[in-house]
């Protein structure tokens, strides 16, 4: 919920998450549930914060956040120096496959 939000002109209006916030604080009780996050278990959460942090990383594009690359997950192993095992990157990978999906236009 990272991504920016424009106006018609281009200039940005803030994020996704902030939006959802400012409809949330107003009571719509459905963006607030979007707002809190997903209900992860508790074995999931680092894998969730790591998600987060590599894509603070990575570019979007015109239709929203790009595809998640090995080359993010490396570059951020590189930075972090966290080795991640070989299901945590298949994670992360459909992690990213849910978030894209519910976040770009049908």
């Amino acid at each position: 919920m990272a991504q920016p939000v424009t106006d018609g002109k281009g200039k940005s209006t803030g994020t996704v998450r902030d939006h959802y916030g400012s409809l949330a604080r107003r009571g719509n009780t459905e963006y607030a549930a979007k707002v809190k996050g997903p209900g992860l278990p508790a074995t999931l959460m680092p894998l969730w914060g790591w998600y987060q942090e590599i894509s603070e990383g990575r570019s979007s594009g015109g239709m929203g956040p790009s595809v998640l690359t090995w080359g993010d997950v490396l570059a951020w192993q590189s930075v972090t120096g966290v080795t991640l095992n070989g299901w945590e990157v298949g994670m992360l990978f459909r992690m990213d496959a849910a978030v894209r999906a519910g976040i770009t236009p049908a």
